[in-house]
């Protein structure tokens, strides 16, 4: 063997091996900058994912002409309606069908265009159509009191 292929062979090695250390550093940092984080990765199984968005009814075992103390508090059961022109964003999220974005706009819509007249125009908030006003119909309210 002569001396260049040597140096060519010797030189290969030593790129593969400073890539693998290259490599070794960099998984290194990544690992690091997860725990430093504490970044946690969790699955959540859709039909899980269901069952906590999903308002109990009549077809799940709950008894809809029981006094509401039967029913327990869990399912949000007995509570008061939530005035949409006094709600905060929080208070809004616990309405069935209102995630943090759209507790959001509604705010905002309350903020630029005044105070709601109506339950109805809860629909004109931009992502709440007939369906989710279906589903939340039931436990809204405009008190008069909040009107200017």
């Amino acid at each position: 063997m002569d001396l260049e292929m040597v140096k060519k062979r010797n030189r290969a090695f030593l790129l593969l091996l400073l890539t693998g250390f290259v490599c070794y550093l960099l998984l290194e940092w990544v690992i690091y900058m997860f725990e430093r984080d504490q970044v946690e990765w969790v699955t959540v199984d859709p039909h899980i994912e269901q069952m906590i968005e999903k308002r109990p009814t009549a077809a799940d075992g709950l008894n809809t002409d029981a006094d509401p103390s039967e029913n327990g508090a869990a399912y949000g059961a007995g509570r008061n309606k939530i005035d949409i022109n006094t709600a905060t964003v929080s208070e809004l999220e616990t309405l069935n069908g209102i995630g943090p974005v759209k507790a959001r706009e509604i705010v905002e819509h309350r903020e630029r265009h005044g105070p709601f007249q109506s339950i109805d125009q809860i629909k004109d908030v931009k992502g709440i159509g007939e369906a989710t006003f279906t589903k939340i119909k039931d436990d809204i309210m405009v008190d008069s009191n909040t009107l200017k």
